[in-house]
């Protein structure tokens, strides 16, 4: 699968962009290993298996040496991949690979928000930005690679990301912003002009409703 597919499909974080500037620290290579133990400079092995023979012979040379590899697009620990009732060899699959990573990135995510009665909207965005930093901390700091979170902020700022909400999706949008929405069939035109509707008597459907049905012949006289 490719990677761009597997973030869209598989991703479980409202945030592409982050998703995507952790895997970019893998190379986009789904078949990555890195060791932060055996391999403290770089945390990642000195060459990547072009293979998934050459990665599971690698990866059990790293199990042999008594290290804790970190595996695939999004560097995911093997006691993540056991979590979720997978093996460690699962994790070269891009899909489970991201949808593990990105579930643990939202559980962090979640535990960075702080409920607030009310938030203004000056603050709105400042406090998206802290969250995304705080959730890209905790799972550098879950992986062990404390540098992650300088290279994912480094990578969100060249790429110029914009922040993400589930807040902000379409859906969310105020009625009279949108002609779509199973409230706008009940609640009829955004405004006055946009259509002229008859006047309506008891008990007839709205006028919505009523244009959505299907019309009756009238019997022959």
């Amino acid at each position: 699968m490719d990677v761009l597919a597997a973030i869209l499909t598989c991703s479980l974080y409202a945030d592409d962009a982050v998703v995507r500037a952790i895997v970019d620290n893998a190379h986009d290579n789904p078949l990555a290993i890195f060791t932060p133990e055996l391999d403290p400079a770089t945390g990642a092995t000195s060459s990547a298996p072009e293979t998934l023979d050459a990665a599971i012979a690698q990866l059990r040379d790293v199990f042999a040496r008594d290290g804790r590899p970190l595996i695939g697009l999004m560097q995911v620990p093997v006691t993540w991949a056991s979590a979720f009732g997978r093996e460690a060899t699962d994790l070269f699959d891009p899909c489970i690979n991201v949808s593990i990573g990105s579930a643990m990135l939202s559980e962090f995510d979640y535990a960075c928000g702080r409920p607030k009665a009310t938030i203004s909207a000056q603050n709105k965005s400042a406090s998206h930005a802290s969250r995304r930093t705080c959730a890209v901390q905790r799972y550098a700091q879950a992986v062990r690679m404390p540098d992650l979170a300088s290279v994912v902020t480094l990578n969100l700022r060249n790429r110029g990301a914009p922040l993400a909400s589930p807040a902000d999706a379409p859906i969310f949008h105020a009625p009279p912003d949108r002609s779509w929405g199973s409230d706008r069939v009940l609640m009829g035109p955004a405004s006055p002009g946009d259509r002229s509707d008859p006047p309506r008597r008891s008990g007839d459907p709205p006028a919505a409703i009523a244009r959505a049905l299907p019309t009756t012949p009238s019997p022959k006289e």
